[in-house]
């Protein structure tokens, strides 16, 4: 999982919110969203939740809030469930989750824009990408992390451990 699993999949699926976002667009959008789910969820305690910190008059922040909500609805909270019930089931079996966190200084492939750390961030770096480019703009930073990422990758599939 990505620190911000829902800043990428979010633009896709309602690119209006692009256009700038307030907070009737946020509480109708969340309303909406939720409606479609078959968990009973309390809407306004989502909305609450999610607007917690956020400034209600930026759209900016609005936007992060949503993003924030619908990467937790749609990846996040799903996957938690699905690795939950698996080691439930499955008790022998060991169970792996991870998060990037991971802010690249180049950003090479994925996410380009200023939404933080999203889905599939973290692929550019298991493939070695800040290695591969002639781009005199990648920093050392980038290219030892990929460095361990490929390692820890490569060892895991190896070992099943890190």
């Amino acid at each position: 999982m990505a620190r911000n699993e829902g800043a990428f999949s979010a633009r896709f699926a309602y690119p209006q919110i692009m256009n700038g976002l307030n907070l009737k667009i946020f509480t109708h959008l969340v309303k909406q969203i939720v409606s479609q789910i078959s968990q009973p969820l309390d809407v306004n305690e989502m909305i609450k939740f999610y607007l917690q910190n956020a400034d209600k008059n930026n759209s900016d922040s609005l936007l992060k809030s949503f993003m924030d909500f619908y990467g937790d609805l749609y990846s996040i909270c799903p996957t938690y469930e699905f690795t939950k019930k698996y080691s439930e089931y499955n008790p022998k079996n060991n169970v792996y989750f991870y998060e990037f966190t991971y802010q690249s200084t180049g950003r090479f492939l994925s996410c380009l824009s200023n939404y933080g750390i999203c889905h599939g961030s973290d692929v550019e770096f298991v493939f070695g990408v800040p290695l591969l480019t002639n781009n005199t703009n990648t920093l050392q930073i980038d290219i030892d992390f990929s460095r361990e990422v490929m390692k820890f990758w490569t060892n895991f599939a190896k070992t099943g451990y890190k």
